[in-house]
């Protein structure tokens, strides 16, 4: 067998497969009708709404419930005796009903992993890219899918990590807590190193504030302290040792020694 005789056998097999896998979707188009999306995974083609008289928002001659009412209205109540206006949808929600009897309709905003990026639309999954072999690009949200790109060569899946701010900036606040815990405990032994070397000798004893001595007796005059060649007593500071006391220590200590 030739290469061009299997070509030419290739080409209407191909042909057919293409218009097999065409075929459903060519029969979901409405000829003569509207193809509504009745939920997020379910569409029907309903035929063209001519409204009825009466003012009760019916279409004439339908009786299917999702087909009753025309576009934008649906089934007030669950007999569907007449239609009721819907709220528009914007990007990232989609409607949903609400009651068992009377029927209430309202917008709620896609869950997470899902999205609607046109108005009026229905919430879809996002796209799942590993389970086809490729990474996530661009992670999706609540209007757009996500995208998916190619994998490295070197790998052949890869995982695309959160973003890292958020432990960046506990990191900083960490090192910044630390840096200031330091510098308070310097401060501190600072301190307390200025207020023992202010207050206490190197042996460990309490420093004696130094006072002026006051005097015993009144003061006496300059002409009387020269007739008598007294000096006036003085009183010394309970914080400061006399001199007398002083010298006296020092003889002790020098007697001691002698001996």
């Amino acid at each position: 067998m030739t290469q061009k005789t299997l070509r030419a056998r290739l080409v209407p097999l191909l042909l057919l497969c293409l218009w097999l896998w065409a075929l459903p979707a060519v029969g979901m188009q409405c000829q003569d009708g509207e193809l509504r999306r009745i939920s997020r995974d379910v569409e029907k083609c309903c035929p063209k709404c001519i409204l009825r008289a009466g003012g009760n928002n019916l279409c004439q001659g339908i009786e299917d419930h999702d087909c009753k009412c025309p576009s934008g209205h649906r089934c007030a109540e669950d007999s569907c005796l007449f239609c009721t206006k819907v709220p528009e949808c914007a990007e990232g929600e989609e409607l949903v009903r609400s009651g068992k009897i009377h029927y209430e309709f309202r917008c709620k905003p896609c869950e997470v992993g899902t999205y609607s990026s046109v108005k009026n639309g229905w919430c879809q999954n996002w796209t799942d890219c590993e389970s086809s072999a490729r990474v996530t690009v661009l992670q999706g949200n609540s209007t757009h899918d996500s995208r998916c790109g190619d994998p490295p060569n070197d790998v052949e899946q890869a995982v695309i990590a959160p973003s890292s701010l958020p432990t960046t900036i506990l990191a900083i606040l960490t090192a910044v807590a630390v840096f200031v815990l330091i510098l308070l405990t310097f401060l501190l032994h600072f301190c307390i190193w200025t207020l023992k070397d202010k207050y206490f000798s190197a042996d460990g004893r309490r420093r004696c504030r130094r006072c002026r001595p006051t005097p015993t007796t009144p003061p006496a005059s300059s002409s009387q302290r020269r007739s008598t060649g007294t000096k006036p007593q003085r009183k010394s500071s309970p914080c400061c040792p006399s001199e007398s006391t002083t010298r006296s220590a020092e003889g002790q200590g020098l007697v001691g020694t002698g001996s």
